[in-house]
């Protein structure tokens, strides 16, 4: 940066500066260029003790606007210039010091980008873990496990795995949520490539004791909310694991397939209702609408006392839709993530539409593995919606492969397959089997035998 740079000479920006106190910064990143040049020591040394006082934890607020003279921004265009001048930095030959003031440079960036908006989860995977390189951190570990979920990484399940385990060697903070969040999420993770179905339950029960534990510590951030969204899927897919309710009376039994749906459904209400500030506000509404799409999937009408015609089903879906609609508009367009997490609200909205407009429900075999049809709306309704998902599945496909997320590429693949191979139309059934083979070759590529198993499924 220099004094005479066009955004430092915006009379906002210089207000702004000169408000937070922190034009003395401007000094001292413009010195970080001459000393990084310099081959001495001495030199990183002086660097980096100077910009890593920038560096303490800032107080994010989640709901300030993301714009380029926001803290974010300014905090953002500060360190820019000192990540890229250590880029070709060599952590083994310098003293202890300098290498905790550059993994807390990295960290502060790595925080910077996570939660505004102002990077992608890539970039803050990358300093997370360059942080921890050159200075072993539990809070450097928690922003690389988190931002490694929605990178599109191959092997995240295995990567998350380690990162937990680097976690545990940090004993004072057995019971940060970060570390109980994370291990909660790579149990859901794990549970997903289990083949026995009794590890799968003890899986997924582990994360759910992970999550609860997470939520009653006493070290929060803004990410609490997104545990409890975590927690609301891990009842999901035991609910999948459940044996499938007969009457009303057996829903109410804890641990049930119904009593499962019902705390999926809780959770991610609570999420919406007692969280404002939410890490990403889309997510509470997503896990909402997975809530209602499975109550609709795995219980069909089992609610149903009174008449033959019970709208329960329908409604369900219905509520799912609206909620995945919400969902998207409560991403930050500003956002650098914005792309990638429409598609994965898109994925799910157009999931549920096909389901609804095919009238899926696991409850006409009872096996819990294969969805069968029941005619829930008119020709016309039913027709309309699997066109629309038929949208959505492909605009989702689309902004996964920008991203070269091929994991869900493979799983978006398979919808859209199974969709296509639902329509009437020859030319448009014909395509079904092209995006099922494209789901298999991308769930390879990505290492992923979880979904290339699915859809060797939907296949048969």
């Amino acid at each position: 940066a220099d004094q005479t740079d066009p955004w430092l000479a915006d009379a906002a920006i210089s207000k702004q500066l000169e408000d937070r106190k922190v034009s003395q910064l401007i000094t001292v990143i413009n010195g970080l260029g001459h000393a990084v040049r310099g081959k001495e020591s001495e030199d990183r040394k002086l660097a980096a003790e100077r910009i890593g006082k920038l560096c303490s934890p800032p107080e994010f607020d989640l709901r300030a606007p993301k714009t380029e003279t926001s803290d974010y921004a300014l905090r953002k265009r500060l360190l820019d210039p000192a990540t890229k001048a250590m880029e070709n930095w060599n952590s083994s030959g310098e003293d202890l010091a300098t290498r905790q003031h550059v993994g807390a440079i990295y960290l502060a960036m790595g925080r910077v980008t996570q939660r505004s908006g102002l990077g992608n989860s890539n970039e803050s995977y990358t300093h997370f873990s360059k942080s921890n390189e050159w200075h072993p951190r539990f809070e450097a570990l928690v922003g690389r496990g988190r931002a490694l979920l929605t990178t599109g990484r191959p092997k995240i399940t295995q990567e998350l795995a380690e990162i937990v385990d680097a976690m545990e060697q940090f004993p004072d903070h057995a019971d940060d949520s970060g570390l109980l969040g994370l291990r909660g999420i790579h149990r859901v993770r794990a549970s997903r490539v289990e083949a026995d179905r009794a590890r799968k339950r003890e899986l997924l029960n582990q994360a759910i004791t992970n999550f609860k534990r997470a939520m009653e510590s006493k070290v929060q951030d803004e990410f609490e909310s997104w545990t409890i969204e975590w927690l609301s899927q891990a009842h999901l897919e035991s609910a999948f694991h459940s044996p499938p309710p007969v009457g009303l009376s057996e829903l109410q039994m804890e641990n049930s397939r119904g009593w499962h749906l019902d705390q999926a459904r809780r959770y991610a209400q609570k999420a919406i209702d007692e969280y404002e500030r939410r890490f990403q506000p889309e997510n509470a509404y997503n896990a909402l609408g997975n809530a209602y799409e499975d109550h609709a999937l795995y219980l069909g009408d089992v609610y149903r006392q009174e008449s033959a015609d019970s709208p329960f089903q329908r409604e369900n879906y219905t509520k799912s839709i609206e909620a995945f609609s919400t969902a998207l508009t409560k991403i930050d367009s500003l956002s650098n993530d914005a792309e990638i997490r429409t598609a994965l609200t898109l994925w799910n909205r157009g999931r549920s539409r096909f389901r609804f407009g095919t009238g899926s429900t696991f409850l006409s075999k009872g096996d819990g593995k294969r969805e069968e049809p029941t005619k829930l709306l008119p020709d016309d309704e039913s027709a309309s919606l699997l066109n629309e998902a038929e949208s959505d599945l492909k605009e989702a496909i689309k902004l996964f492969a920008a991203a070269n997320w091929k994991e869900r590429q493979a799983e978006t693949y398979v919808w859209l397959g199974r969709l296509q191979g639902s329509f009437a139309d020859r030319e448009r059934k014909s395509e079904a089997q092209k995006s099922l083979d494209t789901g298999i070759n991308l769930a390879k590529e990505a290492g992923s035998s979880y979904w290339g198993s699915y859809v060797l499924d939907a296949i048969a």
